[in-house]
């Protein structure tokens, strides 16, 4: 659909009734997770030139950098290839190339509803893995077996073929 501050054929999920994502297939990737009610489609709907989605929650994390995640170790931009997607049992699995290898990527609720787990399996191994980070306030990004560049905004992971990333948002203080 059309959602605030994505490009155009973008996803909204929900994963239960007050935490949803926002996938991007033309900037390949996550563009926000916010909490709260889902959206309301109905501008999209409404006139010959729709309108974007109302997003009804609350935005706790946002990406912005194009392809965000590389399978070669480099800073270049790799070759995007959106293919399609699956729902699954509590997670949708988005299927895309990069730089011609078929990415996986499950999204599901985390364990404390507060966050995402982003897995992604490759068809060859990677010879390395890494993930540009954006800090925020409020948010735990982490990843087992990974570790951080020198700036603390990217994840990097040995060679494998699969790579896991959790984004959770601390409880809201009272």
């Amino acid at each position: 659909t059309m959602m605030p501050e994505c490009g155009p054929s973008s996803f909204a999920v929900a994963f239960g009734p007050d935490l949803g994502c926002s996938f991007d297939p033309g900037r390949g990737g996550v563009n926000y997770i916010w909490q709260g009610e889902f959206v309301d489609l109905g501008p999209t709907w409404r006139a010959k030139i729709n309108k974007p989605a109302d997003l009804r929650g609350t935005i706790v994390y946002r990406e912005s950098v194009r392809f965000p995640l590389r399978l070669d170790g480099t800073g270049r931009e790799p070759k995007f290839e959106f293919k399609g997607y699956a729902l699954l049992p509590d997670a949708v699995e988005f299927h895309y190339h990069l730089d011609g290898v078929l990415v996986r990527e499950e999204i599901r609720a985390s364990a404390h509803g507060r966050g995402l787990v982003r897995r992604f399996r490759v068809s060859e191994p990677a010879k390395a893995w890494s993930y540009a980070v954006e800090p925020q306030p409020r948010v735990n990004i982490s990843s087992p077996g990974s570790a951080w560049n020198e700036a603390r905004t990217a994840l990097i992971a040995p060679g494998s073929r699969e790579f896991s990333l959790f984004i959770e948002v601390e409880a809201k203080q009272p």
